[in-house]
């Protein structure tokens, strides 16, 4: 990282009351972890160098303790692959034209806290998000009507309200027909096309909320089985992008898909998992600026789970 960005994360991090070193090369870091107990290393992914991803690769597996969150202004499909082929990554955040306090503080603070659940946290202060239950698959169409709707009253570019629907659209249908599990853990629904329509159970029912402060449009779909895995995740992350646009199966609910057309479609990609009881899926467009500036920019990954 170099000395401005380095100054900026130190100001950033030592405001989370965190205790910080830092290391100029992968030898150093090496030495330090084998020294010392961290529970995070911050890492500039793009900065890495030969070896790099070698290096990751090992340190996660010598310290399964330490969380690795990556730095990164990464787009490139080849790269995104390797990302998710590997099976440390859960943090990446996108370093665009400047590192965000907001999102390195909330990412932070979630992974050393545990205190994961939550819309507002990624929202200015005093922001109350629009908040609904669907308990039919029917549901989605009017709860997607009244998104636009709102999107609209604020003024919010056609294309990335769009975006919003499409995600809304997804977030909803996964959490309706591949979130639910029996008592041994068997799906109840995924098997179904999802043109079928499914009336959902009293705990069953879905949790949909969105808000807007003025930079990002915030949605958020949360289920009460908390079935979503970290490696189902970055499995159809990895296979989608592998494949390109055009070879992406459309088999059994659609699914990997899906998680390929919410990373495209958003600034920010959050999964908070209960596992057992719950999963929150989170999605953030930058509506700050133009379109176009909105989709140049690299996408920031986040997925946290809840121990014990």
């Amino acid at each position: 990282i170099d000395s401005r960005d380095q100054r900026n994360l130190y100001r950033i991090l030592r405001s989370t009351r965190s205790h910080l070193d830092f290391s100029h090369t992968l030898e150093e870091s090496r030495s330090r972890l084998s020294r010392g107990a961290y529970d995070m290393m911050l890492v500039d992914y793009d900065n890495l160098g030969d070896g790099g991803m070698a290096f990751l690769v090992d340190i996660a597996a010598r310290h399964p303790g330490v969380r690795i969150l990556l730095l990164s202004q990464e787009r490139s499909k080849d790269a995104l692959v390797s990302l998710f082929n590997a099976g440390f990554l859960t943090n990446l955040i996108a370093k665009n034209t400047e590192i965000e306090t907001e999102e390195i503080v909330v990412t932070v603070e979630k992974i050393l806290r545990g205190d994961l659940f939550g819309l507002e946290k990624y929202l200015t202060w005093g922001i109350s998000p629009e908040a609904e239950t669907i308990t039919h698959s029917r549901d989605k169409d009017e709860a997607l009507a009244r998104l636009e709707e709102f999107g609209a009253y604020l003024g919010l570019n056609s294309r990335l309200i769009s975006l919003a629907k499409g995600v809304t659209d997804e977030f909803i249908m996964n959490a309706v027909y591949n979130a639910p599990v029996r008592r041994d853990g068997s799906p109840r629904y995924a098997h179904l096309p999802r043109s079928h329509a499914i009336e959902l159970e009293p705990h069953e029912a879905v949790d949909l909320r969105y808000a807007c402060d003025g930079r990002h449009l915030a949605i958020s779909v949360t289920d009460n089985f908390g079935s979503l895995t970290v490696e189902t995740i970055r499995k159809y992350l990895a296979r989608c992008f592998a494949q390109g646009d055009d070879q992406i199966s459309h088999d059994g609910g659609g699914a990997g898909m899906g998680f390929y057309f919410v990373f495209s479609s958003l600034s920010q990609f959050i999964i908070n998992i209960d596992p057992g009881r719950r999963t929150e899926v989170i999605g953030l467009l930058d509506v700050s600026g133009s379109f176009r500036n909105f989709a140049e920019r690299a996408k920031s990954f986040n997925v946290f789970v809840k121990d014990g």
